[in-house]
């Protein structure tokens, strides 16, 4: 983005695009501008981009969620009391396993039809592919409360049993939480995992991974992890969470509609599109100083976060990055050695104060 231009461009669910090149010369005119383009938004995504590879991109991952993943709607109640766990833990004496699986694929050997339908808390060593985190998720369902694969290394598997549509050849990489591992985007049933543990050596979580987790509470992402892809922990019940400085990328809506989060401490080199849209209930915010890059509506709708503190590092901020449906004020610090950012009485402006963000 050339310094000293504010450009915005958004697209909206329906259809309907509109690009502006626009100066704001005060606070009400930005304020009314934002609310303007987000009169009509609930789930469509507004998004600023700087060359068109990027845009691309993020088209195509903008495509891929809304024809993929669900919104509340399609999620299935979940009860969080007391009497719910007690039911779903059963009677069976039968309620811990490990397993060290030596081959890739062949999980679902390790286990009679009782264990799945009884089995609470499941520990697996050795290797895992995608066809194991499939069998996990359509056997266990609401039984298996935690998960312990932090010992596993998930291999690559090539073919149409993985966790995508049936009948989808595709490739499923290393190292990679895949797809939709504990949500089924065809039957959208969910896995309703209370604790897991990652595999200490993956690169990636897949997109909708998590999606839709109503009783996980906590997660550990791994300092291997590089990229996070889309939806990947949306909809998870969150009360703090921690983005390593090893995160290079961040896609659209990973943390969003997250309604128990608090504190979100980002190290991250990236915020990403959408990021953290409607976490209602998200107040703290702490960026380490190795983060690049606050993405477009990474912090939409946030109604509790009051104050932001912008570090040196940050060299691009995304249209509507903090903006709020319902008109609430947010205070914005900037630090005075970050190079292209300055504030003034908690707004944010270009570095010269010519222009606001």
């Amino acid at each position: 983005m050339k310094k000293g231009l504010l450009i915005i461009g958004f697209c909206m669910i329906w259809g309907n695009t509109l690009c502006a090149q626009i100066t704001v010369n005060s606070h009400t005119e930005k304020r009314d501008f934002v609310n303007l383009l987000h009169k009509k938004r609930d789930s469509s995504f507004l998004y600023q981009k700087r060359d068109s590879a990027r845009l691309a991109k993020f088209e195509e991952l903008r495509d891929a969620a809304l024809n993929s993943k669900p919104r509340k709607t399609r999620i299935a109640t979940i009860k969080t009391d007391n009497a719910s766990y007690a039911k779903r833990l059963g009677s069976s004496g039968i309620t811990s396993k490990m397993v060290n699986e030596t081959v890739a694929g062949t999980l679902s050997s390790y286990f009679t039809d009782e264990e799945k339908s009884n089995i609470s808390s499941l520990t697996i060593t050795g290797k895992m592919d995608v066809r194991d985190f499939k069998f996990i998720r359509d056997n266990f369902n609401n039984r298996l409360l935690n998960l312990d694969i932090s010992g596993v290394a998930v291999e690559e598997y090539t073919g149409t049993a993985g966790t995508d549509t049936v009948g989808v050849n595709k490739t499923y990489p290393a190292n990679t939480m895949p797809q939709y591992s504990f949500w089924n985007s065809e039957t959208h049933s969910v896995t309703e995992l209370s604790f897991i543990v990652l595999p200490s050596a993956i690169t990636t979580i897949g997109n909708c991974a998590f999606l839709g987790q109503k009783y996980l509470s906590t997660i550990t992402i791994p300092s291997s992890v590089t990229t996070i892809q889309y939806s990947a922990f949306e909809q998870c019940s969150f009360t703090s969470i921690a983005i390593p400085s090893s995160v290079a990328e961040l896609e659209a809506c990973v943390f969003s509609y997250n309604k128990e989060l608090t504190t979100a401490r980002i190290a991250s080199s990236t915020t990403g599109l959408g990021t953290f849209e409607n976490d209602s209930l998200l107040s703290s915010v702490i960026f380490e100083p190795t983060v690049k890059e606050i993405d477009t509506l990474a912090f939409y709708n946030c109604d509790n976060l009051t104050t932001i503190d912008i570090p040196a590092s940050v060299d691009f901020i995304g249209a509507g990055a903090f903006s709020n449906a319902h008109g609430k004020s947010m205070s914005i610090v900037v630090n005075p050695d970050n190079a292209c950012y300055s504030s003034v009485h908690g707004i944010l402006f270009n570095k010269d104060q010519t222009k606001i963000v």
